[in-house]
């Protein structure tokens, strides 16, 4: 698993099978979850070796073959954390404000705040935080709330 970019791909896997198991999963959705794996798998493995443009032609070969917009930014999100991993900070940024305009959700506002945090700018990690929480359905965990309020206390005691 990677070091830094590995919460990020623990995230992506679990934002992915919430967004396919909201509603009964086909036959179809099964292969193309198990599709996605595989390149996350062989994109994880590329980013074990320094290879990073490796890393980042699979999953941009992923992104050009699916139409569903949640899929296609965790998969942008994944690339947010090779980006974070090879210490490209700015690009990680980049890579997660364009996951959450493909598709604006609690995960991905998270992920922007996320970014923000980490290149120091607390105005607008607070920002997105907020946004998240915002962002956060009914049908959601408390615990995505609990999280994005801990974050924000966070900052703010900064």
């Amino acid at each position: 698993m990677l070091a830094l970019g590995g919460a990020g791909f623990l995230v992506w896997q679990y934002a992915l099978k919430e967004s396919m198991t909201r509603e009964p999963v086909t036959n179809q959705q099964a292969l193309a979850q198990s599709a996605i794996g595989e390149v996350i798998d062989k994109a994880e493995e590329s980013v074990s070796k320094n290879d990073y443009a490796s890393a980042y032609a699979l999953i941009d070969a992923e992104i050009e073959k699916t139409t569903d917009n949640s899929v296609k930014a965790n998969l942008i999100s994944s690339k947010a954390s090779i980006a974070v991993e090879e210490k490209n900070l700015d690009k990680a940024l980049d890579l997660s404000l364009a996951a959450y305009d493909v598709y604006p959700s609690n995960v991905t506002a998270q992920r922007v705040a996320d970014k923000y945090a980490i290149l120091s700018d607390k105005i607008k990690a607070l920002e997105y935080y907020r946004l998240a929480i915002q962002l956060t359905g009914e049908d959601e965990s408390i615990n995505y709330v609990r999280y994005y309020e801990t974050k924000i206390a966070e900052l703010e005691q900064q």
